[in-house]
């Protein structure tokens, strides 16, 4: 009786461990699907640990939900070592420790944690998947990982050896080969995301991919590879991108026709011997999708193919059928492409009219689509209304989609009305650009801040055309610059971004407004989205990565009021080039030295020996500069164009005997200065 007693205990206790580890789960894969509530998964996590029971819960399950739903990669990371001390490491809570640490865009902490999983045998393919989202900047780290993905596909697995030793019967599969490693085109995908602008090395892993799938390919997957392909010819923005993109469009219609020519024969073949074969999945694997095709024309214009891309695009409108998969269709990004492919530098000349000849297009079919979405509004209430049908819907129905990028895919969105503006600013047509702009705020497209800078910049060909020909109607460009960014702020409800500082301010040096120039600057310094102070160095360092040659200008003359002549000499970071469009010669170093003799008559101003990235000026310079500005200093002005950081005891005013403003305490010299600026 004794046994027998302890015999019930034991599977009583055993059932209700079971029961437990049962309702945790469930409770934690509902935390896990509410979102947003990490803290509560972690919480019942350790209740669930601090159970009496050693053998009871929280089990792998446990802590893989506990870790989906974690609220940040620490928590993740911090759950993974706690099951490794328990001895309950698992492939899935390694997936989605990794799949956490990329959400929360610690790609280092993600590739830390997968390199962990030892054996390599835990590396499933969701492991691997994450991983390779984890390398989005690190190519050599996703062709080191795709490498090992291709090693583990060829070899031998375990279960094949033991199905060889047990002669024809095959062994039960284990806990880990249901979820075993399987290479497939999205791997190959993600590595080539990650080779970026490298079009070359993609071009390789295509092949690769074709070579060891195989005819485990579908065409759809095959496609996917494509389009990988024209994003990075894209990316690359170079004539030879170009030329392999236009190689890869004649490979990928070339496998369109054989494909089809080898359904139309299995159905010719099914309907001889009396069997009908799956028409629907044939007829949407006979075309290429939409995506694919708008990512080729990218590519052609981003490489400057203009004519290429305008030709593809011709073929899309004319031959929709032929082309495209059933149910696909030109669409906003189809016409944005085209439009970019006009704004390309090298024809934006001559083609900026065909720009908006292609934006006109696009407006009308977007009118056309409006109507007819209006049309089967007023059918679908009609219907309701015929039918007593009590609901009621005011609202239109939306018709058009968004993707993760933002853009939305009607005809006539941010995306085409930007592009049309870059065109008209690279071909200098400012009133043309000024004229979209106001037009499209008519038909209440939703603008963002691209557009107004590519508007504001536009304004500078007015300033640069009156300059050439001695005329006064420059003052129109920078006027019509200042109104835009008015415009921005008050009417479009947006904020200006560092490239809308940086086109106004282009706007205003190259009409010689160099006050409002550093107005502007200030305000834009004020807004936290430009600086020029170095993060580590001190005052008398000053960094303009990332500047333009006119906002260089303003942050120099800015930089000199702020120098300490007593703290040593003034160095300016130019940098090498190494960033520029001519990769190796420096833009803005002559721009600075160029700056520094003619404006602020400093001759002494050299690049550094040891260092062919900086600009040295003297500290005695700087003294002599500050002694020229001791009139503008008097004056009340000098204060409103100066930078935000304060100045009133600045060591050079008590070396020149001017401590503190100038003007302090006469409310009415201040007020005409802030009326002048």
């Amino acid at each position: 009786s004794e046994s027998s007693k302890k015999t019930t205990t034991s599977s009583s206790s055993k059932k209700d461990r079971s029961s437990s580890v049962v309702v945790a789960n469930t409770a934690l894969k509902v935390l896990r699907d509410a979102g947003d509530r990490g803290r509560d998964a972690v919480a019942l996590l350790r209740v669930l640990a601090a159970s009496k029971n050693a053998q009871g819960p929280p089990d792998k399950t446990s802590y893989t939900l506990a870790i989906a739903a974690s609220s940040d990669a620490e928590t993740a990371v911090h759950l993974l070592q706690e099951m490794e001390e328990r001895g309950l490491s698992d492939g899935r809570a390694y997936a989605a420790t990794i799949s956490k640490c990329n959400k929360d865009h610690r790609t280092d902490l993600a590739l830390h944690v997968f390199h962990r999983m030892t054996p390599v045998a835990q590396r499933t393919a969701f492991a691997y998947s994450a991983a390779l989202a984890a390398c989005a900047d690190d190519k050599d780290a996703a062709l080191r990982i795709l490498d090992e993905m291709e090693q583990r596909a060829t070899a031998p697995s375990s279960r094949n050896q033991q199905q060889q030793h047990h002669g024809n019967r095959r062994p039960p599969p284990s806990h880990s080969e249901k979820s075993t490693h399987v290479l497939s085109v999205h791997a190959y995908t993600a590595a080539m995301s990650a080779c970026g602008a490298d079009y070359e090395t993609v071009l390789g892993l295509v092949d690769r991919c074709f070579a060891t799938l195989g005819a485990r390919l579908t065409p759809a997957d095959r496609e996917s590879a494509y389009r990988t392909a024209f994003a990075s010819c894209e990316r690359a923005a170079t004539p030879r991108a170009a030329q392999a993109t236009v190689a890869l469009l004649k490979r990928l219609f070339k496998e369109k026709v054989a494909f089809g020519a080898a359904e139309k024969h299995k159905d010719t073949t099914a309907h001889q011997g009396g069997r009908r074969g799956p028409v629907s999945s044939r007829g949407a694997a006979l075309g290429c999708s939409i995506e694919t095709l708008n990512a080729a024309t990218s590519a052609l214009g981003a490489g400057g193919k203009c004519g290429s891309a305008l030709a593809l695009f011709a073929r899309l409108k004319a031959e929709p059928e032929t082309l495209l998969r059933p149910g696909d269709a030109v669409d906003g990004f189809t016409y944005a492409a085209a439009i970019s492919a006009c704004a390309h530098p090298s024809v934006a000349h001559e083609r900026w009219r065909d720009a908006l000849r292609l934006l006109a297009e696009a407006a009308l079919r977007h009118a056309a689509e409006e109507e007819e979405d209006d049309a089967k509004q007023r059918r679908r209430l009609g219907r309701r209304r015929r039918g007593g049908s009590s609901q009621s819907s005011s609202s239109k129905e939306p018709t058009t989609t968004t993707t993760s990028s933002g853009w939305s895919s009607q005809f006539l969105c941010a995306k085409t009305v930007g592009a049309a503006l870059v065109a008209c600013e690279r071909g200098r047509a400012s009133k043309q650009a000024a004229a979209v702009l106001r037009a499209a705020r008519r038909r209440d497209v939703e603008l963002d801040t691209s557009c107004y800078d590519a508007a504001i910049l536009a304004q500078r060909t007015d300033v640069a055309s009156s300059a050439s020909s001695g005329t006064a109607d420059g003052a129109s460009g920078w006027k019509t610059a200042i109104a835009l960014l008015r415009e921005l702020r008050r009417a479009s409800k947006l904020e200006p971004t560092a490239r809308t500082y940086a086109a106004l301010l282009e706007t205003l040096v190259a009409a010689d407004q160099m006050e409002r120039a550093d107005v502007v600057y200030a305000a834009a310094r004020q807004r936290g989205v430009m600086s020029h102070a170095h993060a580590v160095e001190g005052r008398n360092t000053v960094d303009l990565h990332h500047h333009t040659k006119a906002s260089a200008r303003c942050a120099l003359r800015a930089a000199l009021r702020e120098a300490d002549p007593a703290a040593g000499d003034l160095q300016i970071i130019v940098g090498r080039g190494k960033r520029s469009v001519t990769a190796l010669e420096p833009v803005l170093r002559d721009v600075v030295l160029g700056a520094l003799r003619r404006e602020h008559d400093i001759e002494t101003a050299a690049v550094m020996e040891s260092n062919n990235g900086r600009v040295v000026v003297p500290s005695e310079a700087l003294t002599a500069w500050w002694q020229r500005q001791s009139s503008a200093i008097k004056n009340p002005a000098f204060w409103r164009v100066a930078s935000s950081a304060p100045l009133v005891n600045h060591p050079a005013l008590v070396l020149l005997g001017a401590g503190g403003h100038p003007h302090h305490g006469d409310d009415d010299d201040d007020s005409q200065g802030s009326r002048a600026f």
